[in-house]
């Protein structure tokens, strides 16, 4: 039996269409194989990158935690030194008044502190004429004004305090603006008092 050729042909161009369809097939299954390489690889890619960024996050976490605890423990600390600071601002308020009434104990003649150069001396007045002022005793530093003693004696002997008074030591006479050592006096000196 023969076919005929008309049949033959469009079996040829059916074969030819199949034959082309194929490698149109074949070069969209390449294209897409390597589309599918492609996305595999941009896959892996995005997988590392998420794991990077996953371990960038732990890292991130870990330096927030370290830096949380360093915040606690600053914030520790400066409570501490607060606590510190109003303890050493109560003390600081406690030996200032304690100063205070060590002064107002003393009176405002006190001897103290002593500075380097001073020393504690006592000088003795002795009133000439009359004998109200009789071996009078004042303990005072060395580096004192001859006035301040003066006062002194006049708090003591107010009915002084309006009279002409001179002093002298071993027959000098002293000059009220000038230190006990720069009139020339020493501890136990007996200082004479004249009243004009």
């Amino acid at each position: 039996m023969k076919i005929p050729i008309e049949l033959v042909l469009i079996i040829k161009n059916k074969i030819k269409n199949l034959i082309e369809q194929n490698k149109t097939l074949k070069n969209k299954i390449k294209d897409l194989s390597k589309e599918k390489d492609d996305i595999k690889k941009e896959k892996d890619i995005l997988k590392n990158k998420i794991k990077d960024l996953n371990k960038e996050k732990d890292d991130i976490k870990r330096e927030k935690d370290i830096l949380e605890n360093k915040i606690e423990d600053l914030n520790k600390e400066k409570d501490d030194i607060k606590r510190e600071k109003d303890i050493l601002v109560n003390h600081i308020e406690n030996l200032n008044k304690e100063k205070e009434e060590l002064i107002n104990s003393r009176g405002k003649y006190s001897l103290y502190p002593i500075l380097p150069g001073e020393r504690i001396i006592t000088i003795n007045f002795l009133n000439m004429v009359i004998q109200d002022v009789a071996n009078f005793s004042l303990t005072c530093k060395n580096t004192d004004l001859f006035i301040r003693e003066e006062e002194r004696l006049y708090e003591t002997f107010p009915q002084f305090k309006n009279k002409n008074t001179y002093f002298q030591v071993s027959t000098r006479g002293t000059k009220r603006f000038l230190t006990l050592d720069e009139n020339g006096i020493q501890d136990n000196d007996v200082i004479n008092m004249f009243v004009n």
